[in-house]
């Protein structure tokens, strides 16, 4: 029953997705998930070392911030850890190095970059803590609100070694919404910045609503959950509903050329 976003319930969590523990091998079926519904994501992805890893080092982060310690960690090209992209919220981003080449992440990743990019790639990638601080939360733009990010070609791996609960802002993804259309092109020419600027209760009921986001799905999951989008589709995390934390580890690949466009186009006609 390992099937891709099936709904749970009437209010679209979803928490099931592809097994992988039968090991990190993926085959057509993944890449068709992948390629019809923009998004794809991988129960149990990686061994339990490689999470624990992983869960150390967002440990020594949360332990950081408590004791106001956060000057160690530095990203690249940032004059700063943090930014409050929402208000009511604390986010901080660390780049920890690079990950291993040898690991099982590094491995699902040179898969799937070989199937979208038409090569394999090395990632970018940083560990994203975010906080709530105030409820409710307001709405800021490429951030928790739905949108698109405009560059092609865009592929987001997103890992969360601890999970996500319906209400600690999950990651969502309107399936389908990836694929270029005349629709797609002219809501970029519409909007600025690509994000849907209306209250959240009035969003799917929208002109754009009823377009891009015919088929939304929340990404509430287990631990060890690893999550491949492509984020020209609609996506973003959810608001916060009640005080808590969330970790994600992200694996972005900025270095693409212009085989990369042709070969990612298969991905979105």
């Amino acid at each position: 029953d390992d099937i891709f976003f099936k709904p749970v319930d009437k209010t679209n969590k979803v928490n099931i997705g592809f097994n992988m523990n039968n090991g990190f091998q993926l085959n057509e079926q993944h890449y068709n998930s992948l390629k019809e519904n923009g998004v794809l994501v991988l129960k149990n992805a990686l061994p339990e070392q490689e999470r624990e890893e992983i869960c150390k080092k967002f440990n020594k982060i949360k332990n950081d911030i408590a004791n106001n310690s956060v000057k160690d960690y530095q990203l690249p090209g940032k004059d700063t850890d943090t930014y409050n992209k929402s208000p009511d919220t604390l986010s901080q981003s660390y780049s920890l190095g690079n990950i291993n080449p040898d690991s099982t992440l590094a491995q699902i990743s040179n898969q799937i970059t070989k199937s979208v990019y038409g090569q394999s790639m090395i990632p970018s990638s940083y560990y994203m803590y975010t906080k709530s601080i105030n409820l409710p939360e307001k709405p800021h733009d490429g951030d928790n609100v739905w949108h698109s990010d405009r560059y092609l070609p865009n592929l987001k791996l997103i890992y969360y070694p601890f999970g996500v609960k319906i209400d600690s802002a999950p990651f969502r993804y309107s399936l389908g919404s990836h694929k270029i259309n005349r629709d797609y092109l002219n809501f970029f020419v519409d909007t600025d910045g690509g994000a849907i600027k209306l209250p959240e209760s009035k969003v799917i009921d929208s002109d754009y609503g009823k377009k891009f986001l015919k088929n939304p799905q929340e990404l509430v999951c287990e631990p060890n959950t690893l999550a491949a989008a492509l984020v020209s589709g609609f996506h973003g995390r959810t608001p916060f509903k009640e005080k808590g934390d969330r970790s994600a580890l992200f694996l972005c690949y900025p270095n693409f050329n212009l085989f990369s466009l042709i070969s990612f186009w298969r991905y979105n006609s």
